[in-house]
């Protein structure tokens, strides 16, 4: 049986327009089989649930977490569909002073945190890396496991205009690529 690598994220770890995402570069790397558990638009407490799901049911040489934008606030619909919200549509509903970027911080950081620690207890072989632009916290500097804390991929082909074009952010190949050497440098460091 072919080792199995789990990717879970957003859209920025799915194919799209031909191109190939970093994970599956990763897996061909490393000569693995993909299973891609990634859903466009999600966010982070869907790659929680499909990571610790997934582990929980299946054994994977390596787990591939690429972190969404905060912002997102996921639910799951009556015919058990996933689905997110962007928090920043529905704010003028909502009648309070919100610090957007300290409560961002206070819903994603533990998210990462768990995750890291049940992921470690399984004795599982993770890395993770943030897709969209997340808060930075200096406990998550920390992680071994979480190639490049500082960045975001986003920004990173903005400024290096490596998406697939003006109107559509997504990573380009050269951006998919870059990321997976970058990620499968990280990787080899863990070893």
């Amino acid at each position: 049986m072919a080792n199995k690598l789990l990717a879970v994220g957003c859209s920025f770890l799915m194919p799209r327009k031909g191109v190939i995402p970093q994970v599956q570069i990763l897996a061909d790397t490393l000569d693995y089989k993909l299973v891609n558990r990634s859903i466009a638009g999600n966010g982070n407490q869907h790659i929680v649930y499909h990571v610790i799901d997934e582990v929980q049911k299946h054994d994977y040489e390596l787990v591939c977490i690429g972190w969404s934008n905060p912002g997102r606030w996921d639910y799951i619909t009556k015919n058990n569909k996933w689905f997110a919200h962007k928090v920043i549509n529905f704010l003028d509903d909502i009648n309070k002073d919100i610090d957007l970027d300290q409560t961002f911080e206070m819903q994603w950081c533990p998210q990462v945190l768990m995750l890291t620690e049940y992921l470690r207890s399984q004795r599982v072989n993770f890395v993770m890396w943030n897709s969209l632009k997340t808060p930075q916290h200096p406990d998550l500097k920390n992680i071994a496991e979480f190639c490049a804390p500082d960045e975001c991929h986003i920004e990173h082909l903005r400024k290096h205009k490596q998406y697939i074009s003006e109107d559509d952010h997504h990573p380009d190949q050269q951006s998919h690529e870059i990321w997976a050497d970058k990620i499968l440098d990280h990787i080899w460091r863990l070893t």
